[in-house]
């Protein structure tokens, strides 16, 4: 059937598959259900290929990392769960990825590079004391980081959704400075893939660099040959 095609995209490996689960199943879904069988084996196929959906594929959306993965993904959002309320849980969720991201590395990801031009060193002393008012205010003023954390996630969601042929990983490029907290998690959970296909592979290939004829290869060797035969077209 023509919905089978689409399980080739979650074992690709030089795009995101981790966000592709619950948009796909839900897909899935809804395709199986607009199909009207004429014949009475089409009717029970059709029925046994639903329920297995239901099965397999609807738990995905219960759990941790395909929730904070579709929610990240701009294509995506909250519009692509099947089930509002656990679209709801993964905004609760990815609140408290966010909350746990040092302040140090959102400082770092949002640091701008000077132009080279050094600070005057004339009158430094003087000029700490000139503006040391603000640094007092600056002390007082109360910061809170949840508030700041609701009002990424808000700005995130309420921007419209990229197309389905666009790429996330070029969107998280671009607002890596103004939503870095965002960017920080997205990084974190579209490194995980959809499925064990490419890992499988990555075995296929060790199978090839250890062959009758190269029995005798050290295990670094090994690690380092099935590195380069996977990075091959980076290079």
């Amino acid at each position: 059937m023509i919905f089978l095609n689409y399980f080739i995209l979650f074992q690709g490996s030089g795009y995101v598959t981790s966000s592709l689960i619950i948009p796909l199943s839900f897909g899935i879904f809804n395709f199986l259900n607009s199909i009207k069988p004429s014949t009475e084996e089409g009717k029970v196929l059709s029925s046994g290929l639903i329920e297995s959906v239901k099965t397999r594929l609807f738990p995905y959306e219960t759990r941790t990392i395909a929730k904070i993965s579709t929610l990240l993904d701009p294509r995506f959002k909250k519009e692509d769960f099947r089930n509002t309320e656990n679209a709801e849980s993964a905004a609760f969720l990815l609140e408290k990825e966010m909350s746990i991201i040092p302040t140090a590395s959102v400082l770092t990801n949002n640091s701008v590079e000077s132009n080279g031009e050094p600070l005057p060193s004339s009158n430094i002393e003087n000029e700490k004391s000139l503006f040391s008012f603000l640094q007092e205010r600056i002390s007082k003023k109360s910061k809170s980081v949840t508030k700041d954390i609701i009002i990424t996630k808000r700005q995130y969601l309420e921007r419209p959704n990229l197309d389905q042929n666009a790429d996330p990983l070029l969107f998280w490029k671009m607002m890596e400075c103004e939503l870095s907290r965002l960017e920080i998690c997205a990084l974190k959970y579209f490194c995980i893939p959809g499925s064990s296909v490419d890992s499988e592979r990555m075995f296929s290939s060790a199978g090839q660099v250890v062959s009758e004829r190269r029995t005798r290869l050290k295990p670094a060797n090994i690690n380092m040959l099935t590195f380069l035969h996977k990075n091959m077209n980076l290079l």
